[in-house]
């Protein structure tokens, strides 16, 4: 007896896509933790609801969208091959600058695995910090304003 799967859940099941409804069964890297995050770029919602994260010294964190995936989990370690680390959702990093503000950067596409968001000074209140993009200046001179930014971590 010959089972067919479609190709598709095959593929699902090797990169390990976890749609946020099965975020508890998704491996996170050591040192991560499932959490609720909510980060929001320009009033679009990016992440809502369950996140992996992570927390360094001084309350540095990252976070990642449910269907991120991992290297050395969801597919061969990566340290090797800068070009061979991969991404599957919206992730953002806050940390404290050398003046002891806190800024930060994240991805505008899911499949971006370098920061090309970068966030102005972000002021902390509770779990939130909140700023804007950097504005910036295009090709033919066009300055575009930065956009407000909104990045929340609860531990559950």
């Amino acid at each position: 007896m010959t089972i067919r799967v479609p190709l598709a859940a095959v593929v699902l099941a090797l990169i390990g896509a976890a749609p946020a409804a099965e975020a508890a069964r998704h491996r996170l890297p050591e040192g991560y933790r499932w959490g609720r995050c909510l980060l929001k770029v320009g009033g679009e919602t990016l992440i809502s609801g369950p996140c992996g994260y992570e927390i360094r010294k001084g309350g540095e964190f990252t976070i990642n969208g449910p269907r991120q995936i991992y290297d050395g989990i969801h597919y061969p370690d990566a340290s090797d091959c800068g070009a061979c680390v991969q991404s599957r959702d919206y992730w953002a990093v806050v940390y404290r600058d050398n003046d002891g503000s806190w800024t930060g950067y994240g991805n505008s596409d899911i499949r971006a695995t370098h920061g090309d968001i970068a966030y102005r000074t972000l002021t902390r209140s509770g779990a939130c910090y909140a700023g804007e993009t950097d504005a910036g200046r295009t090709t033919d001179g066009y300055v575009y304003p930065g956009k407000p930014v909104r990045i929340c971590l609860w531990r559950r």
